[in-house]
Formats: structure tokens, sequence, C-alpha cells
């Protein structure tokens, strides 16, 4: 592992997290004119194959190649590993398994097109894009630990925006919509994971390394059921409520969840960069860089779950049809279950350290189970709005079960729980304040208001120090006193 100056890899790390942003605003408005397009070309069958196909080659991915890109950032701590026989080592790895996999499709590929009707074609370019967008990953992990945020923007420019222009462009020109569709969002990284794959095994020297291989299975293996649990209790809620109540109500969950989503996918591009950050500051025993940042974290997550709660009713109103107006009452709860996937994240990343990933995975397990359950007993008993507040119950205490976990690992205050628990009761009442006032736009923003001119006063001297570390103290930007 390469040593970094705390300081510079607090800066690098923060540039990182900016760069990870400004790519997420620019998916996000790009994936919303497609999505406006594509309602408009293709069918709802066409739509649907192409997110089944999606949907169906994460979960395949995580077992085929048994999610072995989380060993990397554990791996990229080493000091006595050399990196580049490691990521040739999984390269061939991969090449072999999808191989494998392949060829057992092939003797079941009647019995998967009776479930799913995708045929031998379409299966065939599932393990293709598995294989390289899954090599392509492995380099952007690297890139991503290491703060290159240049390369790192650039990845996520060609897997989200260029290839959502892309699909459009497909669409258009060919007659088979759903191939149009596939083909677009994923030909790109698909061609840069095929080129990857030759410049790994080279920097390799075509190297494989069992006992390399050995060391990133035992970390990823666990993994696998805890990403299949995570895939589980992220779409048990639409499944369980068309089954119980209907599609229609299933179609408005869907929405509020997929605007609720938009929360996380934003959290996660700050986690990005701040979670190999967290394991190079461990690993160097300076875990109060760990504890006073993590604090920003929380504040991070805090203002956008209350940003997206308040603008949430507008956004519906203007954008969505009349039908889905009911959805907005649900992206509270959701916007709470959101924030707490958050926040489960910090424990885990200290899990994650010291190589606790059978805990891991045990918990996402009990969680998806629990959620199952809390489902079946709620919706029956008030109807598919029950459903995002067994969400939200589900990772509040699935992030109970990582804080119990981590303690147990590590007693020394690792992350800054008073700022959890201040936050996360601050919400909870927001979101149900939002909800009681959810016709009065006026309340609403006022109570926003109100909320981040607190936070500039309560954490004045800590979001100075912030810019300081940036840098943006120069530009003598005026704080509230």
């Amino acid at each position: 592992m390469i040593k970094m100056d705390r300081e510079s890899d607090g800066k690098k790390t923060l540039k990182s997290g900016f760069y990870h942003m400004i790519a997420n605003i620019i998916s996000m408005f790009v994936s919303l004119i497609t999505l406006s397009l594509l309602s408009n070309m293709m069918s709802t069958s066409d739509m649907g194959i192409s997110t089944s196909f999606i949907t169906f080659q994460t979960v395949i991915s995580y077992i085929c190649l048994l999610a072995i890109y989380t060993s990397i950032n554990r791996v990229l701590l080493e000091k006595n590993i050399d990196f580049n026989e490691y990521f040739s080592t999984i390269t061939i790895f991969s090449i072999i398994s999808v191989v494998v996999c392949y060829i057992i499709y092939l003797f079941f590929q009647d019995y998967v097109y009776n479930i799913l009707e995708f045929d031998i074609n379409i299966m065939t370019f599932l393990f293709l894009t598995i294989l390289f967008e899954n090599i392509f990953l492995y380099i952007y992990t690297k890139w991503n630990f290491y703060n290159n945020y240049i390369k790192c923007f650039i990845y996520n420019i060609i897997t989200s925006p260029l290839s959502q222009i892309f699909s459009i462009v497909l669409v258009l020109v060919m007659n088979n919509k759903y191939w149009g569709r596939i083909v677009g969002l994923k030909f790109l990284p698909v061609i840069i994971g095929f080129i990857l794959m030759f410049y790994i095994l080279y920097k390799g020297k075509f190297k494989f390394n069992p006992k390399y291989l050995k060391y990133a299975l035992v970390l990823s293996i666990p993994i696998v059921s805890h990403l299949i649990a995570q895939v589980i209790l992220s779409n048990s809620d639409l499944l369980m409520i068309k089954g119980m109540i209907g599609a229609s109500e299933a179609g408005i969950y869907s929405v509020a969840y997929t605007i609720g989503n938009v929360l996380f996918t934003t959290i996660m591009c700050v986690l990005k960069p701040w979670s190999p950050w967290v394991y190079r500051r461990i690993e160097n025993d300076e875990i109060d860089a760990v504890y006073n940042n993590s604090k920003f974290i929380v504040l991070a997550n805090f203002v956008l779950a209350v940003g997206l709660i308040t603008i949430a009713p507008e956004m519906i109103r203007i954008f969505l049809n009349k039908s889905y107006l009911e959805s907005m009452y649900l992206i509270p709860p959701i916007c709470l279950g959101m924030f707490f996937q958050g926040i489960y994240i910090l424990f885990y990343d200290v899990e994650y350290y010291y190589k606790k990933n059978k805990n891991i995975a045990l918990y996402s397990i009990l969680t998806a189970i629990i959620n199952i359950i809390l489902n079946y007993i709620f919706i029956k008993l008030y109807g598919y709005i029950a459903a995002a507040y067994t969400t939200f119950v589900s990772y509040l205490i699935l992030s109970v079960m990582h804080y119990i976990g981590m303690r147990k690992i590590d007693k020394r205050k690792i992350i800054n729980i008073k700022s959890i628990l201040f936050y996360s009761i601050l919400l909870i009442g927001l979101s149900f304040i939002n909800l009681f006032y959810i016709e009065s736009i006026l309340i609403r923003y006022i109570l926003f208001v109100l909320v981040i001119i607190s936070i500039l006063i309560i954490e004045k001297k800590q979001l100075i120090s912030l810019l300081k570390l940036l840098g943006l103290n120069k530009l003598k930007i005026k704080v509230v006193k």
C-alpha cells in the first residue's frame, strides 16, 4: 500500500466526493430526460424486458463472479501483495468463471427462457456484460481508492449519461427497441472493459496466483449473500404490494421509491471516496480524523434528506400524472429509510476493514427477513403505505445491528454517534411535521430555511474547518454568526 499524507489525502478525498457528486447530478439530469423520451418511444413490454435484464444481470454477476470486486479496497491496504499480479489473478478468475457459468446456462437455456423469456442472444450478451463491466469496475475501484477523481469522473460519465444517450440513438434506429436500450446502456462499458482486460493481463504478466485468489474470495464470498439480501430488501416491498394489493398501488409505490432513491444515490456518491479514506485512516491509526469527519457525512446525509422531503410534493405535482399524487405521502418514510442506509454504511466500513464480512452478510439476511415479515403483517393491516414505514424500520434495525457489530470489534470512538442520534431524531421529527403540513408549501419551506440557518449556527466551527481544509476560506465566505 502507498502511504498517503493525511492532509493531502483529506483534500483529495473531498475533491473526489465533489467530482462524484457532479457526475451524479449530470447522470440524474440525463436519466430524467431519457426516461421521458423512452416512455414515448418504447412499449411497456420492451421497457420491462430491458429493466429485467439489468436486474437479472446484477444478481447473476454477484453469483457468477462471487462479488470479487468487493475484496479490492481491503487488498489495496496490504503491504506484501503485488497488485498487478493480484488484478491479473482476479481477471483470469473472472474470465474462467463467466465461461463456466455460460456453459451451465447452455444446459438450462430452455428452462431460463420459459421463466424469463430471455433467448440465447440476450443471455450471451448478458454474460459478456458481466465479464467486461466488472473488469472496468476493478480498475475504477482502484482509481477510487487512490483518489484519481478525474478518472473516476470519466468512468461515471461513460457508465451513465453517455450510455443513456447512446441507448436513445439505438432505440431510434433499431427495430427491436429493447435490444437498442440494452445494447446502448452496456456497449461503452463493455468495449472499455474489453480493452482494460488486456491492459490488466499485460501489467500482471498474465500471472495467476492461487494464494491471491484464495485471499480475495475469503473476503468476497460472505459479501455475496449481503448483496443479494440488499436486492431482496430493495425489491420485496414492490413485489409484495403487487401480490397483496394490486399493480396500481405497486406503480404508485415504485414512483415514490424512485424519487427516494435519488437521495440514496447521492449519498453513495459521497460515500464512494469516503470508505477507502476510512480504511487508510484506520490502517494508519488515525481514527480521530474519522470521528471528526464522520459528522460531515451525517450532516450531508441529513441536509439532502430534509431537502428532498421538502421539495418532493412539488416535484410530484408538477412532473407526474394526478394518479400518482398519493405517492407524496410515501416520500418522508422512504427518505428516512434511505437516510439510515447511509448511516449503516458508516459502521459497515469499520467491520469491513476488520474483515468481519460474515457478520455483514448475517445482518443483511436478518434484515431482509424482518422486512418481509413486517411487510406481510402491516400491508395487510394498513395497506401499501405501510411498506414505506416497514422499510424505514428495517434500515433502522440494520443500522443498530451494524453499530453493535462495530462496537464488538473496536470499542474506540471511531464514528460520531452523538451526531447520528441528534440528526436522526431531528429528521424523524421533521419528516412527520412535513407529512402533517404536506399541503402547505409556505410552512414546509420556512421550516427548511430555519433548519439550514440553525445548522449554520450550530455547526459554524466545524464548517469553517471544512472550508479551510478545502482552501475555500481564502474566498472570505461569510458564515452566519
